[in-house]
């Protein structure tokens, strides 16, 4: 077996001048490995939460104004049935008052005896 070891005097030797050399570059290799998983990770899960953020955010914000925009349409729709109630009893104040004056013009031109009376009517 000392025949394989070649110039080295022991196992040792050997190990320390041709194994080590590897394991330590693998070794090393494995480490910046993790070193960049773990940074990219951190990134990840940073940018993650900032995301999350953002669509809570966006959310909560979403909600107030759907929130905002019910009580103002119950708001509309509340007062523009108000609105239209009130329309509707003045144009029938209008029409009854408009109807009267009508019935007044109808009597009056009916109690005219003279032409000259009717006359003064249109005026």
């Amino acid at each position: 077996a000392r025949a394989e070891w070649g110039d080295h005097e022991s196992v040792e030797d050997l190990v320390d001048a041709d194994i080590r050399p590897l394991i330590k570059e693998r070794l090393d290799d494995l480490r910046e490995l993790l070193r960049v998983v773990t940074t990219n990770v951190s990134k990840q899960e940073e940018t993650h939460h900032t995301v999350m953020t953002q669509m809570l955010t966006y959310f909560m914000n979403l909600a107030k104004k759907g929130e905002s925009f019910r009580k103002r349409l119950e708001e509309f729709e509340v007062n523009y049935k108000g609105e239209e109630d009130d329309c509707i009893a003045d144009f029938k104040e209008e029409l009854e008052r408009k109807e009267g004056q009508m019935r007044q013009y109808k009597a009056e031109i009916e109690d005219a005896v003279h032409q000259e009376d009717l006359d003064g009517l249109k005026q």
